[in-house]
């Protein structure tokens, strides 16, 4: 009995000792090198509203409820009614629209459709043009009030906006989408700032949007080849750095249209090109995204769905996977503010690979993180840095190739003072412990191989 006894206590010690063992990597330890616990990041309480903004531009035509479904089914949180094909300001659908918004839970932003080529008798003031009540509809939230506007028109701008904060629509959204630079040649930042000063200084809703379609075709001899658009990172950096400075909510436009005959946007081949897009904003802290276009405008080859409101597009279903992504671990992302960018140089070069024609002009590029000792990548690549409250550090990489050419990137990072990680791998965490926890780096070193279009999101732990 008393051998029986021992013996047991034997094994319930063998046993301590291994979950002991087994828990070294990523959970609670003795040693003064690693903190007790990982960060834990709580689910948002409201995604719908505090977690990205998933819009689009060019609603479904014809309108029916089942074309509304068809967009939330999407993973879209928001709409903008443009009023072009059935559902004209004040119509009955645009009530129909609002009705169908409602009904499936979308939000809804009425577009005016004022634009940089609209002459000053023409601009149109929600005043002058809306003779419905539109706070009647609970999925209204706003209007999206002018699109690529020049810097000669934001005084008219202000002026609206004025008018809208002095009338029932004071508590909605009143937001304006900006051209990626001046559109009489300004350069970005001072295009941006000239915004800042005019108009969203005063804007209660400081939504900063840009449109830049990156996936484009030039001719070269007679060829079309496909390649990343030029100044991309400029834009995006001259955005960014604005956007921090006076904490606005920065969002960006993706490309989902194509004119190839026109040697300009190619057409997305694959969910990468969608993927691509929404990496290298989210490397430059955006915080949410509007497709251009949902239906397939008449001078353009392809869309997400067809001109005549028919069956969806490979684009859509695209835009599904990716936005499941996202939503899985956008509690993370929101967990994080954005601090800036890094730009760096891969050793290979090649078709769709352009970064030293894009680092031209960048004002606001980071040179070094503290946390980071040492990076090695195979492409060039974008490193985006965030902080959270508890001070934590998080690095979004991406990398910057044309995903046409289907690049893999191999990336070796030495944090400092690190010896385990958070990875999140286009939205879904990645682990190599034994308690599926977390990742173990070897001596703070992380190697890891991006595929065209992906992207990781990395929090090291001590």
């Amino acid at each position: 009995m008393r051998k029986k006894q021992q013996w047991k206590r034997l094994i319930s010690f063998l046993l301590i000792a291994a979950a002991a063992i087994s828990c070294t990597g990523c959970k609670e330890t003795e040693t003064s090198n690693q903190t007790a616990e990982l960060p834990v990041y709580e689910a948002l309480e409201n995604p719908e509203q505090d977690g990205f903004y998933l819009s689009l531009f060019g609603d479904p035509s014809p309108i029916t409820l089942e074309n509304y479904q068809k967009v939330k089914d999407c993973g879209f949180r928001t709409v903008c009614l443009d009023g072009w094909y059935g559902n004209a300001i004040n119509s009955e659908g645009m009530a129909n629209a609002l009705e169908y918004c409602d009904e499936v839970g979308l939000d809804a932003y009425i577009m005016l459709n004022n634009t940089m080529g609209t002459t000053d008798d023409e601009l149109l003031s929600f005043s002058d043009v809306f003779t419905v009540d539109y706070t009647q509809y609970p999925a209204f939230k706003g209007i999206y009030a002018f699109d690529e506007p020049r810097i000669s028109q934001m005084d008219w701008i202000a002026e609206d906006l004025k008018k809208w904060q002095n009338s029932k629509y004071k508590d909605y959204i009143y937001f304006v989408n900006l051209m990626s630079y001046g559109p009489d040649g300004e350069e970005t930042s001072e295009y941006v700032q000239a915004f800042w000063d005019k108009v969203l200084s005063k804007n209660k809703d400081k939504y900063l949007v840009c449109d830049a379609y990156p996936l484009v075709e030039k001719n070269s001899e007679g060829k079309f080849l496909p390649r990343l658009a030029d100044n991309l990172l400029k834009y995006c950096d001259g955005f960014s750095k604005l956007a921090k400075d006076k904490d606005a909510t920065y969002i960006t436009f993706i490309q989902t249209w194509s004119a190839p005959q026109r040697g300009t946007c190619r057409e997305l081949v694959s969910v990468n090109d969608f993927r691509f897009q929404c990496a290298y904003n989210l490397a430059y802290g955006t915080q949410g995204f509007i497709c251009f276009t949902y239906y397939q405008f008449p001078q353009f080859s392809s869309a997400m769905t067809g001109f005549d409101g028919g069956e969806v597009t490979e684009y859509w279903y695209w835009a599904q996977e990716v936005f499941k992504e996202l939503k899985k671990w956008e509690h993370v992302y929101f967990a994080f503010d954005y601090e800036g960018t890094m730009v760096l140089e891969g050793e290979r070069e090649g078709y769709g690979v352009q970064t030293d024609k894009q680092l031209e002009g960048l004002k606001n590029t980071l040179k070094k993180h503290e946390r980071i000792e040492k990076i090695d990548t195979e492409y060039d690549l974008l490193v985006g840095t965030f902080k959270d409250k508890d001070k934590n550090d998080g690095f979004l990489f991406s990398s910057f190739t044309d995903p046409y050419y289907m690049k893999n990137n191999e990336i070796d990072v030495t944090f400092k003072d690190a010896t385990r990680a958070l990875i999140y791998h286009n939205g879904k965490l990645v682990t190599n412990d034994e308690s599926g926890s977390c990742y173990l780096l070897d001596d703070g070193k992380l190697k890891y191989t991006l595929e065209a279009g992906d992207y990781i999101f990395v929090i090291p732990v001590k």
